[in-house]
């Protein structure tokens, strides 16, 4: 089965194409000031995309920090 590609075809795979790589730079700089982030304050790339990921959920609900502390506090006495 062959199709037709007209110029509209051509313009929208051209378009996915096109903001395809934006995400990808937007992406590689995400990374790169995840890294320089945790060089300068001397922790890993890790413990950056996990307060990121926090802060995410405490704007989304409110709360959700104290809670988190509140579930470590009670995994440092179970394991102490």
């Amino acid at each position: 089965m062959s199709m037709e590609i007209d110029s509209r075809f051509t313009e929208v795979v051209r378009g996915i194409q096109q903001r395809q790589e934006k995400v990808k730079q937007a992406q590689d700089q995400i990374k790169a000031d995840i890294a320089y982030l945790a060089e300068q304050y001397g922790v890993s790339k890790s413990d950056i995309n996990k307060a990121i990921k926090l802060s995410e959920k405490e704007l989304k609900k409110p709360g959700t920090i104290h809670v988190e502390e509140s579930v470590i506090d009670m995994a440092r006495h179970l394991s102490a």
